[in-house]
């Protein structure tokens, strides 16, 4: 089975690039083939970097659509020219596929070929925030492709996104996130501590707090804040 992982950028990742990152050089240990197809272009030296790393891991093919960032509507429709052209050309069976560009890109480029693809929900959506134009167009077309499945990263954002779709729930699956065990050695994880704690000049007795994610509202960076200050 021959399966694209078309994610956004392979370089500067965030929580679901490195979930779809990790599925493709897993997949490919495990005996399928997978390639990756970044929605951008890898004319960057990080882009590089990351390819020279994910050939290392086992990926034999990266392909990029090219897209600049906050595409116009024509730049959108000829990816999905290209993404159909990559798609029929290089005979892939699936797309994984998590983003709201790149699904609506997916969707549209599948119509038609018979190829399956699984869109990846890994956040809550509401009727009272995600109520733009745009978001009433990729709905749309979301619920009319029926060759199109999804899965929630959690029950919490499956039941959000069944509100929020109207989508079948017998198209969705849970899928919890997985951990690479291979970051997590003992050792290693020891020493990283350490290390971290004399960067800052912090003692054992020092607790330290991580937050990890964008500095954004939905990230609840703020409720972080709000329950520790009194510390």
């Amino acid at each position: 089975m021959n399966i694209l992982v078309f994610t956004s950028q392979i370089h500067k990742v965030g929580g679901y690039e490195r979930l779809s990152i990790e599925l493709a050089v897993e997949l490919n240990r495990l005996g399928y083939s997978a390639d990756i197809l970044s929605l951008y272009t890898n004319n960057l030296d990080e882009a590089s970097n990351a390819k020279e790393e994910l050939t290392a891991l086992g990926v034999k093919k990266l392909h990029y659509l090219g897209l600049s960032i906050k595409p116009s509507f024509i730049s959108v429709m000829k990816s999905v020219l290209r993404f159909r052209k990559l798609l029929l050309t290089k005979n892939y069976n699936a797309v994984e596929v998590s983003g709201f560009t790149q699904s609506l890109i997916a969707a549209l480029g599948t119509i038609g070929t018979g190829k399956k693809v699984i869109i990846g929900i890994h956040q809550c959506y509401y009727k009272s925030i995600h109520n733009g134009f745009r978001y009433l167009i990729w709905l749309n077309i979301l619920r009319l492709c029926r060759h199109v499945k999804f899965y929630a990263i959690t029950q919490a954002v499956a039941r959000d996104w069944i509100n929020f779709s109207n989508i079948n729930p017998k198209r969705l699956n849970v899928v919890l996130n997985s951990v690479n065990d291979r970051f997590f050695n003992s050792a290693d994880l020891f020493n990283s501590r350490c290390l971290v704690r004399n960067k800052f000049g912090f003692t054992d007795h020092h607790r330290l707090i991580l937050f990890v994610g964008r500095l954004v509202k939905s990230k609840g960076i703020d409720t972080l804040f709000e329950a520790t200050k009194t510390l």
